[in-house]
């Protein structure tokens, strides 16, 4: 290979700013007075010249130094912060009792981060993020959505700080917004009009939700080999990694025959979800054990096309009832129809206290009281 050759091209630049051509790109470099020691400042020449131009100004070796050596080193981008964060910091991290994060919350944390890293510009150095541009991604958010946002985010540029990767963290000069629930509860007449409108496989998933208090995850989930000897064993995802959420349900009546419409059904095939459906054209994703499993955002869907064909809520859409409210309805027929108490609700729910039931419970419509007057 032959000699780098002198780039000779120098008017009006700084004292000791020399730079090399190698082939179509050319290279900047800073010679020291007094030595013949040369220091690398890459091929950003805009850069270059700031550094040489401070050096002339103040003449200090620490100051050049530092701008070098900010040259040499490039700042790290939000996307590489978010990704450190991720595979080092976000696995240490523990619930406020000391216990692992669950699959699903490291899973959601991480989509959270991507999404994030996009809105805040990836390849931003994560030192110019202001605080207006985390407000502006907080804001797109409603508020409980938010309010997670912001408390992931200031743990994140916590250790941004914590690195030396920014002086300041532009979360904590944001506020947490005010979270009102909004959505209305699921009642057992919207319930029965979409279940009357549902596809057989459909219908066979809102029983087996009303009547087992479980998750949509845990619901899609079940498989035929979890009931055996007249127990229905339930790994509940969110919560086993807490050392809870394993359930050994022995079902009444009508769990009973929620499960037997499964067992029974006359498309399950060899399918060994309890949840399940023929689909049109095989389907070939790499998660599914059987071509009928389904997933449960496919159910959550499936709810929310029959909840607005039908026009049973005349509100806005973030308001109206999602699957999720089956099992809030659920345990409040289980209280009010079976007389159970709120102890026994939160041990089917598999909740790990009971004011956690109570919030689903106690709001779920308005109790009329009658009383005498004189």
């Amino acid at each position: 290979m032959g000699r780098a050759r002198e780039y000779t091209a120098r008017r009006n630049w700084p004292d000791r700013l020399y730079a090399r051509q190698r082939g179509q790109r050319v290279y900047y470099y800073f010679r020291i007075p007094g030595t013949r020691r040369d220091v690398p400042l890459g091929t950003d020449f805009k850069a270059a010249k700031q550094a040489v131009a401070i050096y002339w100004a103040q003449n200090t070796p620490d100051d050049v130094t530092r701008v070098l050596n900010r040259i040499k080193t490039p700042a790290a981008t939000v996307q590489e912060h978010f990704n450190w964060f991720v595979e080092t910091e976000l696995p240490e991290r523990r619930t406020r009792k000391g216990r692992p994060l669950a699959a699903k919350t490291l899973y959601e944390y991480r989509a959270m981060l991507d999404h994030a890293a996009t809105h805040l510009g990836a390849e931003r150095a994560v030192s110019e993020v202001t605080r207006r541009a985390i407000a502006e991604l907080l804001e797109s958010y409603p508020p409980r959505m938010s309010n997670r946002y912001r408390s992931l985010l200031s743990q994140v540029f916590k250790h941004a700080v914590a690195r030396g990767l920014r002086p300041d963290n532009p979360v904590d000069a944001t506020i947490a917004r005010q979270h009102t629930v909004t959505r209305r509860r699921l009642d057992k007449p919207s319930f029965d009009a979409i279940r009357e409108a549902a596809d057989p496989w459909f219908a066979r998933a809102m029983d087996l939700a009303l009547w087992s208090l479980q998750r949509r995850e845990d619901v899609v989930q079940m498989r035929v080999d979890d009931w055996h000897d007249d127990v229905l064993s339930v790994r509940q995802r969110k919560v086993e990694g807490h050392g809870s959420g394993l359930l050994r349900i022995t079902p009444g009546n009508k769990l009973y025959a929620a499960l037997t419409a499964c067992l029974n059904s006359p498309e399950r095939d060899d399918c060994p979800f309890l949840v399940h459906r023929k689909p049109v054209r095989r389907a070939t994703a790499a998660w599914r054990e059987h071509p009928f499993q389904l997933a449960g955002e496919t159910i959550s869907r499936e709810f929310t096309r029959l909840r607005d064909e039908l026009n049973l809520y005349d509100c806005e859409p973030a308001q109206r009832p999602t699957w999720h409210e089956i099992r809030a309805l659920g345990g409040d027929l289980y209280r009010e129809q079976l007389g159970w108490t709120d102890a026994q609700v939160q041990a089917l729910m598999g909740h790990t206290t009971i004011e956690m039931t109570k919030a689903y419970l106690d709001r779920h419509g308005e109790r009329w009281q009658d009383v005498n007057a004189g």
